[in-house]
């Protein structure tokens, strides 16, 4: 198994251990998993498959919008705990004013700038 393969099934075992134990995440817990556990090539991409898988867990409901496949895994419960971070820190109020649409998630709950530097708090 490479490097990679070893650190993706050691973040794979904390993320699990984390899901199980820990009742709720604080924004310095989820910002540590982002940076820590995410590969920096993946970062956007992971973004936006925690902030949809995130928000269909959260309502109960299938978005059908594009997810990008990632390496990582995350348990519903972190996924629910990203979305809802993203949501919290990095909401705009409307789509219409932003120069590149493809960069926001819209829900009815809000929508999430993607390339906002303040969603790269890691970086």
């Amino acid at each position: 198994m490479t490097r990679l393969g070893l650190a993706l099934t050691a973040a794979t075992l904390v993320v699990g251990v984390l899901a199980s134990t820990v009742e709720a995440y604080t924004d310095k817990q989820l910002e540590l998993f982002l940076q820590e556990m995410v590969p920096e090539e993946e970062k956007a991409a992971f973004m936006r498959y925690a902030i949809i898988r995130g928000y269909e867990v959260t309502e109960g409901v299938h978005t059908g919008l594009y997810v990008p496949e990632v390496s990582v895994t995350a348990s519903p419960k972190l996924l629910k705990a990203l979305y809802k971070y993203f949501l919290k820190q990095h909401s705009m109020p409307s789509i219409t004013t932003h120069p590149y649409p493809m960069d926001v998630i819209c829900f009815p709950s809000g929508c999430i700038e993607i390339n906002d530097p303040g969603v790269h708090p890691f970086n």
